[in-house]
């Protein structure tokens, strides 16, 4: 069964990276950490999982963009599928993040809505909050400085 992503946003990317040229090649690891070319690594993202104090906490890491969306949606969809849970999406270790990760987001949100959930964001990044607003999400999201702070309105809304 084939994944896919939700369309939120157009596909054009609201921040302009270098990408590396003709010949490189996917590292070839499921939810990959870094497309090969020559002898150097270019990160290209993926994401860790861990329960904090009741909620999923997911961290993107590296480069968010197009490739790296394919490859983490499997791993998001399975961090996202258990009903009445809180999900905690931490962008801190995000290096580059692009129309793909907002992508990344709306499905996200959308499937914790869906399931009775609540998402919280941490996206402490000037430029990352920069995309959000020009995106028009951030009615939809209210970013977070930090873990610790999310953590703490979980806590406070598990409480009431």
């Amino acid at each position: 069964m084939g994944h896919t992503l939700d369309f939120c946003l157009p596909p054009q990317p609201l921040v302009a990276k270098e990408r590396p040229g003709p010949g490189y090649r996917a590292a070839g690891l499921t939810g990959g950490n870094a497309v090969q070319q020559g002898n150097s690594a270019w990160p290209i993202g993926y994401i860790h999982t861990q329960q904090v104090s009741g909620a999923t906490v997911i961290e993107f890491h590296g480069e968010i963009d197009i490739a790296a969306a394919q490859q983490i949606l499997p791993d998001l969809d399975a961090a996202t599928a258990a009903p009445g849970q809180t999900v905690v999406i931490d962008l801190t270790p995000a290096e580059f993040f692009d129309a793909y990760g907002l992508r990344l987001l709306c499905h996200a949100e959308r499937r914790v809505r869906e399931r009775g959930g609540w998402l919280l964001l941490v996206c402490p990044h000037p430029m990352t909050l920069r995309i959000l607003h020009a995106g028009r999400l951030i009615g939809r999201f209210t970013p977070l400085t930090t873990l610790e702070e999310a953590l703490v309105v979980a806590d406070t809304e598990a409480a009431g």
